[in-house]
C-alpha cells in the first residue's frame, strides 16, 4: 500500500479545528443574485425577471435593474427564527419578509413594514415573491 492510502483514514477522521466557523447566512448571501421567478400578489411579475441584487457583507446591497439603473438599499437578516426573516430599507420604502437560502437559490417573500410577515417564502395574497439564483 502506498503511504497516501495508509494516511487517508487518519485524514478523514481528523478533528475539525477549533477555530473553524461554519458560514452564516450573512456570509453566504454575499455576492450577485439574479431574479429568475417573480410574483406580485400571486400573479406573474415578468418585470422583475433579470433584476440583480448585489449583496455586500456590511448590510449594503445594490439593486441593478434591466436598464442598468442602480438603487442602493440596506438590509439585515435574522436567521434565528422559523421562518428566517429579513428587513430592508430602500428609497421607495421599508419592507420586511421571510427568506430561504439553500445553496445557490434564495427565495424571498416581502411585504410592507406595517403588514404581518408572510408565513413562508412563497407567493401569496399581498406578497411580493422572488426566487433568485447566484450568478457565478
Amino acid at each position: 500500500m502506498t503511504p497516501l492510502l495508509l494516511a487517508l483514514p487518519l485524514m478523514l477522521a481528523a478533528p475539525v479545528p477549533k477555530d473553524f466557523k461554519k458560514p452564516t447566512d450573512a456570509d453566504r448571501i454575499v455576492g450577485r443574485w439574479e431574479i429568475v421567478a417573480s410574483n406580485r400578489h400571486e400573479r406573474p411579475n415578468p418585470g422583475g425577471i433579470g433584476i440583480v441584487y448585489e449583496f455586500q457583507k456590511d448590510g449594503a446591497c445594490v439593486i441593478v435593474h434591466q436598464d442598468k439603473s442602480r438603487h442602493p438599499i440596506m438590509y439585515s437578516l435574522d436567521p434565528t427564527g422559523t421562518p428566517k426573516t429579513y428587513r430592508w430599507i430602500c428609497p421607495w420604502g421599508r419592507w420586511h419578509g421571510v427568506y430561504e437560502l439553500n445553496g445557490d437559490t434564495l427565495k424571498i417573500a416581502a411585504v410592507g413594514e406595517t403588514h404581518a410577515l408572510p408565513p413562508s417564502p412563497r407567493s401569496g395574497p399581498g406578497i411580493q415573491y422572488s426566487e433568485l439564483r447566484r450568478l457565478k
